[in-house]
């Protein structure tokens, strides 16, 4: 049995110098898609101290040449997520992982 495959959006900033800075500008950002992915979900949390909040944890697994930083955004069903932990895996199944999160509230 094979695992089905989807599409995703890879969202990457632009960026401006400010103050001598360099800084993501999310207003150039570009999209990109990268096919044959995999989202599961995982447990995410909602917070009610101060506000209502819930945060929305997501497992992408990519191909493994696929170009994803942690700077970048994942567009998944329209909710883009933060990217965090990406890992390279090259055996025994060379792939690609990384955590995605979304926050509402």
């Amino acid at each position: 049995m094979s695992l089905p495959t989807r599409d995703v959006i890879r969202r990457r900033a632009g960026s401006i110098t400010d103050h001598g800075t360099t800084v993501s500008d999310w207003s150039s950002s570009t999209d990109f898609t990268l096919s044959g992915c995999r989202v599961q979900p995982l447990t995410g949390e909602e917070l009610l101290a101060n506000r209502d909040a819930t945060k929305t944890l997501l497992r992408l697994t990519a191909p493994a040449d696929v170009d994803l930083l942690a700077t970048d955004r994942i567009v998944v069903d329209d909710v883009a997520f933060e990217v965090s932990d990406v890992q390279r895996w090259p055996d025994p199944l060379p792939h690609t992982s990384a955590m995605l999160t979304s926050w509402e509230g």
